[in-house]
């Protein structure tokens, strides 16, 4: 009998995984084209998914400097917080 795979461990509520998590969710897409679309390994995917997510007050400086530190387009990160935010039906138009 083969065991089955570690379920994947939750994120903290206010996390960027959390984040991702929701978006990945949403939009049916697997974990490894969210970092082709970030631009970055699994590995950097990870750490930077533990990372707390910038909250409205401090939105553009967090992106800019999570952005910077993982080295991804700012741009791309802010609109995957911002669509995590975002109920369901309005990511699919309906």
């Amino acid at each position: 009998m083969t065991a089955a795979p570690p379920a994947a461990l939750p994120y903290p509520s206010q996390s960027l995984g959390r984040a991702f998590q929701r978006a990945l969710a949403r939009w049916g897409v697997p974990e490894a084209r969210l970092a082709g679309y970030l631009g970055v390994g699994h590995e950097a995917l990870t750490a930077l998914a533990l990372c707390p997510a910038p909250t409205e007050a401090d939105f553009d400086r967090r992106v800019g400097a999570l952005a910077a530190r993982f080295g991804v387009e700012p741009a791309r990160l802010a609109f995957l917080c911002r669509a995590a935010r975002v109920a369901p039906h309005r990511l699919r138009g309906g």
